[in-house]
């Protein structure tokens, strides 16, 4: 019980600085920082506790810095009409360092990035996980209500509550 509270507090702290200390690619107020894609906020999907037990805190870290990384270079050739940060990326991590994306934006559809982070995402950027963890990385103006398509899909005549990990694991199986 110590241990899964020591998880949860040492992974708040890591995405806490995580956050804070989120780089720049471009200067603020420039037609070009309103597309790049800036890290909002992080959330977690499932019980702290439960993702303290599957996930270190520090790998969590890393994998979202890559997926950051990605997106900023993706978002970079975006056109002006487009703005990355109304995206949010959900993030679904399984053992054996399985990583699936699906990218939700106010105006646009953007599974081409989810293609290129599944391409371009070396495995040593990708968390050791000991069951499935779920986190959702919100742009800095995305709708925090936001919900993939392919997960909605899923949620279509369902008559009782559904648990977002049974959704991730009807459309993407261990």
């Amino acid at each position: 019980m110590i241990r899964a509270r020591l998880l949860t507090y040492a992974l708040t702290i890591a995405i806490g600085l995580f956050l804070v200390t989120g780089k720049t690619v471009a200067a603020e107020g420039s037609d070009a920082s309103q597309k790049i894609y800036r890290l909002g906020k992080l959330a977690l999907l499932q019980p702290d506790s439960l993702i303290g037990t599957r996930v270190s805190a520090a790998d969590i870290v890393s994998t979202a810095n890559a997926i950051v990384s990605i997106t900023e270079r993706w978002s970079s050739g975006l056109d002006t009409a487009h703005s990355s940060n109304e995206c949010t990326i959900f993030v679904a991590l399984r053992p054996k360092q399985r990583i699936k994306t699906w990218t939700s934006c106010k105006t646009f559809e953007a599974s081409d990035l989810d293609n290129r982070i599944a391409l371009e995402l070396k495995p040593e950027y990708i968390a050791r996980t000991k069951g499935l963890v779920l986190f959702a990385m919100h742009g800095k103006s995305s709708d925090e209500n936001a919900f993939p398509d392919a997960w909605k899909a899923q949620l279509d005549g369902a008559k009782e509550t559904v648990v977002m990990s049974d959704i991730v694991d009807q459309i993407w199986p261990e």
